[in-house]
């Protein structure tokens, strides 16, 4: 029998304690933005691109979702309608003292933001290494039979931990966690996750792509031609279901466009400004 996320006791591995996993809220002009973090992120993963806004004048919010940071040993039990919904709480709340608001969405962070636009309309959305699903359809449908054998499957119970793809899975995932340390492989070795926690994830990506085609604001989409989490071809794909203006984007890099270090960071937030300076301006004259 597994372990679920609580027996890992991520708290006593010192994982996600510091301040920079906080919610933050930095005041700045009547523009602003709400930033939704990625799957196992929080919002520590957008602090650079934050800082970089706030010097340029915006009010930065970013968001920390239910389940995710310290609450992580309750994870496996929310349902991705919560996540939506603490999103959504978040913009209309800032559209009541702010514009014009952008709504920005990292990863799985993306298919939160896709399905908060399509009912409470921002002014732009920016969708960053955006994650809709994982596999194809065959895929799907396999699942569906897979999930009755394996209830409770264990997905690195054979990993290697020193193949270099197993530990840049989890440096982009949970930079914090120490995959030398025998207890920690241990740990991931025996950790079960629930199917039902699967659904919840490829629930908020099937509810991003019905939510796409509602999409009526301008959108700004970068995608990194390295990425091996969200693949550029299925990104492309993405775009034919977008009615609304999109500008599209692909840098050469990976996953992790967001991190400071990364190579593709400083063009990312070039890009970003410079759209988010479009409509701040637009809305000001």
């Amino acid at each position: 029998m597994g372990q679920d996320m609580s027996d890992l006791n991520i708290a006593s591995l010192g994982m996600f304690a510091g301040d920079e996993h906080q919610p933050f809220f930095w005041e700045g002009g009547q523009p602003a933005a709400l930033l939704i973090h990625g799957f196992m992120g929080t919002p520590a993963e957008f602090r650079p691109l934050a800082r970089e806004l706030h010097q340029a004048g915006w009010t930065v919010q970013g968001l920390l979702l239910p389940g995710f940071g310290q609450q992580i040993d309750t994870l496996f039990d929310r349902r991705y309608q919560e996540w939506l919904e603490a999103a959504r709480l978040a913009l209309v709340k800032l559209q009541t003292k702010h514009h014009p608001i952008i709504l920005v969405g990292y990863s799985m962070g993306a298919a939160v933001a896709l399905n908060v636009a399509a009912g409470t309309s921002p002014d732009q959305l920016i969708l960053l290494a955006p994650f809709l699903r994982i596999g194809n359809t065959f895929h799907h449908i396999i699942w569906q039979v897979v999930k009755h054998l394996l209830p409770r499957p264990q997905p690195f119970k054979k990993a290697n931990f020193s193949d270099a793809r197993i530990g840049e899975f989890f440096g982009g995932l949970i930079p914090e966690l120490d995959l030398e340390d025998p207890q920690v492989q241990e740990n991931l070795r025996q950790l079960s996750v629930p199917a039902r926690f699967v659904d919840q994830v490829l629930g908020v990506g099937r509810a991003a792509e019905r939510a796409a085609a509602q999409i009526q604001v301008p959108t700004l989409i970068i995608q990194g031609t390295q990425d091996q989490a969200v693949r550029p071809a299925r990104t492309r794909q993405m775009l034919q279901r977008l009615p609304g203006p999109i500008t599209y984007e692909e840098l050469e890099t990976d996953h992790g466009l967001v991190e400071a270090d990364n190579p593709g960071f400083q063009q990312m937030t070039q890009s970003v400004l410079a759209f988010a300076g479009g409509v701040a301006t637009a809305r000001n004259s």
